[in-house]
């Protein structure tokens, strides 16, 4: 079994209605730093930039912005297509 964090901010933004630049200057975390968050495209997290996060965005749970997810393989993908067309 694979897993990996996926990065809830787009989403928690989008609730809260801040944007990435603002959260930028609310945090005094880079746009570029903040941006490579939001899009779920950093392979590695600053305990200090999550902290700052939260504290702004006013979240005491690390999982309203951060969950661990399983990889699903091609094969189970493709699996799980076929069965659903003998299905219908």
């Amino acid at each position: 079994m694979k897993l990996y964090f996926h990065f809830k901010l787009k989403q928690v933004l989008e609730q809260k209605g801040i944007s990435q630049k603002k959260l930028a200057q609310m945090t005094n975390i880079r746009d570029a730093t903040v941006s490579e968050l939001v899009n779920d495209t950093r392979s590695t997290y600053n305990k200090k930039h999550l902290i700052k996060i939260m504290e702004v965005l006013n979240i005491s749970e690390l999982s309203e912005i951060l969950e661990v997810k399983q990889f699903k393989s091609f094969l189970d993908e493709t699996s799980n297509i076929s069965q659903r067309k003998r299905l219908q």
